[in-house]
């Protein structure tokens, strides 16, 4: 079995990149039977992925807990993403990129699979090492858990406002959460990440999984779902993997437009739990981050990044009011705007 090294600007990348291509070559296959006591499958959607897809393979090989399938749900990619995805072993489903919802699409692909647990992946979220599945899994033991997510590091190279927004958004401390939490922490309750998650498919199946059509926050629905009929999701701190960002002021206001929007349309959340609260709580411990830090110079991108996330959550709340061609443009996920404007 192949070792997995960190994949994230290291001086081995070159090398483990090599040997996984002289390993194809010589008619190797990266998925292993799963020997163990959890039935486990794993989805990864993709989108011109091909830049990632060795590197997800070799991570998902190295692993102690081998899942019985992998399933890729291509967006109809413009790269080697399907070939190289074949190639590594993994299976494989063609969708229309117009077609992609980040709900809909994650719920026809779990019904492709038949593992009793369900892990997504997100297509650059690389497993940190040999034990991320194993603990991420062990997590769903106990009955009343019935989702876990993992825990986001930071790669190498990234800002110093990336890095406080996985540390803060992914401590180092391990919880799970039910409904009773909500008064304590509010909006943070609901809050889950399908970059690195699993899920008991019957849990799923009972709250009616994610919603079929949903401009993002899908995974934060799906946790209040859970959470509401009574059930438990566990964050795993010691279950990781490599991943961050390094957003444009555009980029970020996109984004954040769409997690307005997201949250106007489903009020409910912002009902059970307003997100302002926290939202401070993130501006101050930055600040003090920095500080702490001497990221002196980094304060004047921070304000201008907070400031463009800020206006886009605000227009994003309002979309409905906007025009058409402002919707348009401020949207960060287009197949969904255009189908929203279309209706």
């Amino acid at each position: 079995m192949l070792t997995y090294t960190c994949l994230c600007g290291s001086k081995y990348a070159k090398l483990k990149h090599t040997l996984v291509l002289l390993y194809l070559e010589l008619g190797g296959d990266i998925i292993h039977s799963d020997s163990s006591n959890y039935d486990v499958s794993v989805i990864i959607p993709t989108l011109n992925a091909a830049k990632h897809i060795e590197a997800i393979a070799e991570s998902i090989s190295a692993q102690k807990l081998h899942p019985r399938e992998v399933l890729v749900i291509d967006s109809n990619s413009d790269d080697d993403t399907v070939n190289m995805a074949n190639r590594v072993g993994f299976k494989v489903c063609q969708i229309d990129r117009s077609e992609f919802d980040h709900g809909r699409t994650r719920d026809q692909s779990l019904n492709m699979v038949s593992g009793e647990i369900v892990v997504f992946l997100t297509q650059d979220a690389y497993l940190f090492d040999e034990n991320s599945l194993q603990k991420l899994v062990s997590a769903l033991r106990e009955n009343s858990v019935w989702a876990a997510f993992g825990r986001q590091i930071p790669r190498i190279d990234a800002p110093l406002r990336e890095v406080f927004a996985r540390n803060f958004n992914y401590p180092a401390e391990s919880r799970v959460v039910d409904f009773e939490d909500l008064s304590r922490l509010g909006i943070k309750t609901f809050f889950f990440s399908d970059v690195f998650s699993a899920i008991k498919k019957e849990a799923y199946m009972k709250v009616g999984g994610f919603p079929s059509s949903i401009v993002t926050g899908e995974d934060m629905v799906l946790a209040a779902k859970i959470i509401r009929a009574g059930g438990k999701v566990a964050y795993v701190s010691d279950a990781m993997v490599w991943h961050s960002h390094d957003f444009t002021f555009s980029q970020q206001m996109k984004r954040y437009f769409d997690i307005g929007a997201m949250h106007s349309m489903f009020r409910w959340l912002r009902d059970d739990a307003p997100p302002e609260k926290e939202g401070f709580r993130y501006v101050r411990e930055l600040m003090k981050f920095l500080w702490q830090q001497r990221g002196y110079r980094e304060y004047p991108r921070v304000v201008l990044d907070l400031a463009a996330r800020f206006i886009g959550y605000r227009l994003g709340l309002g979309h409905s009011k906007l025009p058409p061609e402002t919707v348009r443009v401020l949207g960060s996920n287009k197949a969904f705007w255009v189908r929203w404007l279309n209706q």
